[in-house]
Order: C-alpha cells, then sequence, then structure tokens
C-alpha cells in the first residue's frame, strides 16, 4: 500500500529525531538549579528519583514498616 497515493496532502511520515531529555530527580533540594541549567543547555525536563533520594526514602519506609509492626502504634483497616 502506497501512502503518499492515499494521503498526499501528508508531510514527511518519517520518525521524529528523539528530543533531548534531561531526568532531574524530583526529590532533591537543588532540582529547580539542576533543571534551570538543563534548559539552558537545551535540554527537555522529565522528573524521576536519584539513587541518594532513592535510598533514603527505602530507609524511611522501612523505619516506618517495623515502627508499625512492632506494636509501637496500632494499624489501622
Amino acid at each position: 500500500m502506497n501512502l503518499e497515493k492515499l494521503m498526499p496532502e501528508k508531510p514527511d511520515l518519517k520518525p521524529k529525531v528523539q528530543e533531548k531529555i534531561k531526568v532531574v530527580c524530583a526529590w532533591c533540594p537543588d532540582k529547580k538549579e539542576k533543571e534551570e541549567e538543563a534548559m539552558k543547555r537545551g535540554f527537555k525536563i522529565s522528573h524521576g528519583m536519584c539513587s541518594v533520594c532513592e535510598k533514603k526514602l527505602e530507609d524511611e519506609l522501612e523505619r516506618l514498616r517495623e515502627k508499625y509492626s512492632s506494636g509501637g502504634t496500632k494499624k489501622t483497616s
């Protein structure tokens, strides 16, 4: 099937070049500065979590699991 015959008015259907995307940790205290620097360099911004913040969150979750499973505070259902 020839797309040009079916849709002659359509522009080039080749895939677009992937845009430059910089992943910035949404949890870091200095995320605003990192976002601004990336945008100055022509990147689009996406958010994720860096390994340092991930470790802090895992540690906090483990602390809370221990607290609530050891009878420190009763669980509510």
